[in-house]
C-alpha cells in the first residue's frame, strides 16, 4: 500500500507540473518520462524509452554528449533545443541530479526536469528587438534634429548680427521710426527663435548623453534678474504680478549660467501660465540652515496633487 501511494503521489506530480521528468540508465539512455514530453517532442514516451537522452535534443548537452564515461555531476538551466514532431525546434531548459545505488553507492544514471522556455524566449526576443528599434529611432531623432539646428544657426546668426546693426544705426539713421520698429521685432524674433533651436540641442545632446556642463562662478543675484526679464512681458500679459525677494548680500554661487537660468525660465514660465489672472508668482532665493542655496518659486496657482507631481517627473509625463 505505502508502495501504490507513492507511485500514485510521483504520477499526480509528473501530471501536474510544468516540467516534464525523465530520467536515464548508467549508459544515459532514458528509462522514464513524464507524459508532458507529449506537449515538447510531439512523442510518447514509449517511443523513447530506451534511445539515448542527447538524441532528444538538436545541440550538444553535457554531460550527455560527452564521449567515454559519463560524468556523474548535477547541472541546471542547461538550454537545448528539441525538435517537434510537427518540424518546430522548441527550446527547453534541463536540470538534472546524478542517482547513486543505496547499497553500494555505484552510479546508475541521471534524474531531472525539463521545462519548455520557447515562448518566453521569443518573448525576449521580441522585446529585445522593440527595444532595438526605440534607440535606434530615438539616435536618428537625435541625429536629425542636432544636423537641422546646425543648419538653421548659420543663417539665424546673420539675421540676428544684421538686425543688430540695423537697431544700432551703425551706418546711420534709419529715418523710419516704424522700420526701427519693425526691425526690433526681427531681432527680438531671431533671438527668441535661436533660444528654442538651443534648447533642440540640448535635449540632443541629453539624450545622447553628451551633455557637458560648464560650472563657474555666477553672480545668483543676477541669474534671477536675467530670469525675470525673460517672463515679464508674458506676466503683464496674463496679469499676474511678479514679486521677488533676492536679498543684496546673496552670494555667488558655482554653476552652469545658461542652463540654471533656462531651469528657472522652464519653472516661472509654468507657474505663469498656471496661474489665474489677478494672481502672483514669487522668485525668491536664499541659503537655508544647512548651508544650501535655494531658488524658490512660490505662485498662487492652481498647483499639484502628489499624484500629477508622480506623473510630471517622469519622462513625457504632464
Amino acid at each position: 500500500r505505502q508502495l501504490r501511494a507513492s507511485q500514485e503521489r510521483l504520477h499526480d506530480i509528473a501530471r501536474l507540473v510544468s516540467d516534464w521528468i525523465w530520467e536515464t540508465d548508467r549508459a544515459l539512455s532514458l528509462t522514464y518520462l513524464s507524459e508532458r514530453v507529449i506537449e515538447g517532442t510531439g512523442r510518447h514516451p514509449r517511443t523513447l524509452l530506451g534511445r539515448p537522452f542527447a538524441e532528444l535534443f538538436c545541440d550538444p548537452l553535457p554531460p550527455f554528449a560527452e564521449s567515454g564515461e559519463p560524468v556523474p555531476q548535477p547541472f541546471r538551466d542547461l538550454e537545448a533545443r528539441v525538435l517537434h514532431s510537427d518540424g518546430s525546434a522548441r527550446i527547453f531548459r534541463l536540470s538534472g541530479v546524478p542517482v547513486y545505488a543505496e547499497d553500494s553507492g555505484a552510479f546508475l544514471g541521471f534524474r531531472g526536469t525539463a521545462q519548455d522556455i520557447t515562448d518566453s524566449r521569443l518573448r525576449e526576443r521580441a522585446l529585445q528587438e522593440s527595444r532595438d528599434l526605440a534607440e535606434r529611432a530615438s539616435r536618428a531623432k537625435s541625429e536629425f534634429l542636432a544636423t537641422v539646428s546646425h543648419e538653421l544657426r548659420t543663417p539665424l546668426n546673420a539675421i540676428i548680427g544684421f538686425s543688430e546693426i540695423m537697431v544700432a544705426e551703425s551706418f546711420g539713421p534709419m529715418g523710419n521710426a516704424t522700420y526701427r520698429g519693425y526691425v526690433g521685432d526681427i531681432l527680438h524674433s531671431g533671438q527668441h527663435l535661436l533660444q528654442v533651436i538651443n534648447d533642440i540641442l540640448d535635449v540632443s545632446k541629453i539624450e545622447a548623453g553628451r551633455l557637458e556642463i560648464d560650472d563657474k562662478e555666477v553672480d545668483s543675484r543676477e541669474v534671477a534678474a536675467s530670469a525675470l526679464r525673460f517672463v515679464c512681458e508674458r506676466a503683464g500679459q496674463w496679469r499676474v504680478e511678479l514679486e521677488t525677494d533676492l536679498p543684496e548680500d546673496l552670494p555667488h554661487i558655482l554653476a552652469d549660467e545658461r542652463a540654471l537660468k533656462q531651469v528657472l525660465l522652464n519653472v516661472l514660465s509654468n507657474a505663469i501660465k498656471f496661474t489665474a489672472e489677478g494672481g502672483s508668482v514669487k522668485l525668491s532665493a536664499r541659503l537655508d540652515d544647512n548651508g544650501d542655496f535655494l531658488f524658490v518659486v512660490a505662485d498662487s496657482g492652481i498647483g499639484m496633487t502628489p499624484e500629477e507631481i508622480e506623473i510630471a517627473l517622469k519622462p513625457f509625463g504632464q
